[in-house]
């Protein structure tokens, strides 16, 4: 008997360690974060301002619309632009602009508020952004909008 006495309280010490290491504090709840309602599409747009660029930083910003794989980002900020070629989707991050789509399926609305017309018919219109006034043709689209204060006007 006398050998298993040591091996007992081994067994008893190292059970006892392993209750220790779990405690109230490691179930603790993380501490909130602040999070902002407002996108980062948004927050950019409404401090853009390309007064005081180079050329060549001015190129970088300002909307070409390029078509890359069938996407188009486009950055107008208090300017008319109207696309250069037809593209699947279209995302607007400018704001204050006079836009001209023709050919796009789908319509991404990131910032605002913008005047934006499109022509050769759209599959979809998203919009996190507000403000913005988009009349289409083609048939009507029901718009996922997740912004507040957009019209939609479908001129068929």
């Amino acid at each position: 008997m006398p050998k298993r006495t040591p091996l007992l309280l081994s067994l008893l010490v190292l059970g006892s360690l392993t209750v220790a290491g779990c405690t109230a504090a490691d179930d603790a709840a993380p501490a909130p974060t602040d999070v902002s309602t407002e996108s980062a599409a948004d927050e950019a747009a409404d401090d853009f301002d390309t007064e005081g660029l180079t050329a060549a930083e001015r190129e970088q910003v300002e909307p070409t619309g390029a078509c890359i794989d069938g996407y188009a980002v486009i950055r107008p900020v208090d300017a008319e632009f109207t696309q250069p070629e037809a593209c699947d989707t279209v995302s607007v991050l400018g704001t204050g602009a006079d836009i001209t789509l023709t050919d796009v399926n789908h319509l991404l609305l990131e910032s605002g508020p913008n005047t934006i017309t499109v022509t050769g018919g759209l599959e979809s219109i998203m919009s996190i952004a507000s403000g913005n006034e988009v009349t289409y043709d083609g048939p009507a689209v029901e718009p996922e909008d997740s912004g507040s204060d957009n019209t939609f006007t479908n001129v068929e």
